[in-house]
């Protein structure tokens, strides 16, 4: 048994994300519950017990990709340094000689059970059914009925469960209906620099891309938002983990095996809705033509994106660069409806610069590529990251308190103030705050209104 439970916890996960199925991508999008999961205030014992069990009970049926690295993560929040496989696997001998009554599953039989639905059957009620038939052989027969309405409530929602946490049902509830939904794909597109990462960055609310003065996106990055903060960014990239640290999220696999890689997070933002953006190497990359040709692959192939949000270096409107890049739109953008984001107008000086007449070169430029009404998004993307994160609450370093500091001071400058480019949208359109956020900075609330990205989160679904 020791060495079942060691190749279940130490098994890497190799993946080809160019023959990947797309069921692995909606995995990766649920929120996971383990933060506040009801076992995480007993003692190591009851804690290791569980453990065994959930393992003993999943290896039945023999792991996914993706229940294997839940259980790693399971053993992560539960135990966390406390882990030894010594420690599980002497525990699981006893848990099934005592049908998993030794470790106290009276008073979790709901929590067990449930864990076992979410980690082997979500959303598939047949699974599901085939998984409570085999809890049936291994809890008493006091708990079939408790079993049974945990059954009904989680795969056809009739009846409810007392004994089950709030807040796992609500996770369930919230992980099914985001699931339901059609999502967004959003090719985002840039050349070198334009700052394209921290647009992504700030649409997300937190650092999911590297963002440097180089160019920094190697192959294309599927980001996946969720629909509950869970606190877990998960990273699919050769192998799967579904907490990753942050100098594996913003550093790519030196394997070879792929040209992209996944990553899902909760997205703090204006908008209620599922989507993926996809971050893709800059198309004028001179440092390495493999990566322009990875993006300009990608742009032929249509039917992979829904839309695509173009990003413009502000301070390099008109150079060939730029046209040749619009062009390139253009020519491949195969009929897809174009938000082009202006970014880097942070740049700008009000003495010597006009934000006004920016958008209006770019426009004229947009008119010469062919695009008719094209529609344009000024927007301040590294400001608006630091204000999310300062109103979501995130650490911030002291030089992203002072940075906040100065962007309060010239956010309050008219000459700044990008909101008055949105006129046809009012602020309660362009920054609708989902359902039960209490926001406390009312002031960067009003501060990230000016910054442009509110109107541009709201014109990214609202075509």
């Amino acid at each position: 048994m020791p060495l079942l439970i060691g190749r279940i916890f130490d098994f890497v996960v190799p993946f080809n994300l160019i023959t990947v199925n797309i069921d692995i991508h909606n995995k990766l999008t649920f929120s996971i519950y383990l933060k506040r999961h009801p076992l995480k205030n007993e003692s190591v014992d009851i804690k290791s017990k569980y453990l065994s069990a959930l393992v003993s009970f999943s290896t039945e049926y023999g792991l996914s990709d993706y229940s294997n690295a839940l259980l790693q993560l399971y053993r992560t929040e539960l135990l966390g340094n406390d882990f030894t496989d010594n420690l599980v696997s002497s525990k699981i001998n006893s848990v099934i000689a005592y049908r998993f009554k030794d470790f106290r599953l009276k008073s979790h039989n709901s929590c067990f059970c449930f864990d076992c639905f979410f980690i082997l059957a979500f959303n598939n009620r047949a699974l599901g059914n085939s998984v409570l038939y085999r809890l049936k052989k291994k809890i008493h027969f006091w708990h079939y009925s408790k079993a049974d309405s945990l059954y009904s409530l989680l795969y056809n929602r009739v009846g409810k469960v007392d004994c089950l946490p709030e807040d796992l049902y609500a996770f369930w509830n919230a992980n099914v209906g985001f699931q339901k939904e059609f999502y967004l794909k959003n090719l985002v597109l840039a050349t070198m620099s334009a700052g394209k990462s921290t647009l992504i960055n700030a649409l997300a609310g937190k650092k999911i891309c590297k963002s440097q003065l180089m160019a920094c996106t190697a192959r294309i990055h599927y980001i996946y938002n969720k629909p509950i903060e869970d606190f877990y960014i998960a990273k699919l990239d050769g192998n799967l983990s579904l907490n990753v640290t942050d100098d594996k999220l913003l550093t790519d696999s030196a394997d070879g095996v792929t040209d992209a890689s996944v990553v899902s997070t909760f997205f703090n933002w204006s908008q209620d809705a599922r989507s993926c953006f996809i971050d893709s190497p800059g198309v004028n990359s001179s440092m390495n033509k493999h990566h322009e040709g990875i993006t300009k692959e990608f742009v032929k192939k249509g039917e992979l994106f829904d839309q695509i949000i173009c990003v413009i270096d502000a301070t390099t409107i008109g150079t060939n660069d730029s046209n040749t890049f619009l062009n390139f739109i253009y020519e491949k953008a195969n009929h897809k409806r174009v938000i082009f984001v202006l970014n880097k107008l942070d740049l700008y000086r009000c003495e010597d610069d006009s934000i006004e007449e920016a958008i209006n070169s770019l426009r004229d430029d947009l008119k010469r590529c062919k695009f008719v009404n094209p529609l344009i998004c000024p927007v301040f993307a590294m400001p608006a990251l630091l204000l999310k994160k300062k109103i979501f609450g995130y650490e911030l370093t002291k030089y992203e308190h002072r940075a906040i500091e100065d962007y309060r001071y010239f956010l309050n400058d008219p000459f700044y103030d990008l909101s008055k480019y949105y006129k046809e949208f009012t602020i309660e359109k362009a920054l609708s705050f989902r359902e039960g956020e209490v926001i406390k900075d009312k002031e960067c609330v009003d501060l990230l209104y000016r910054t442009g990205l509110p109107y541009l989160e709201y014109l990214i679904f609202n075509r």
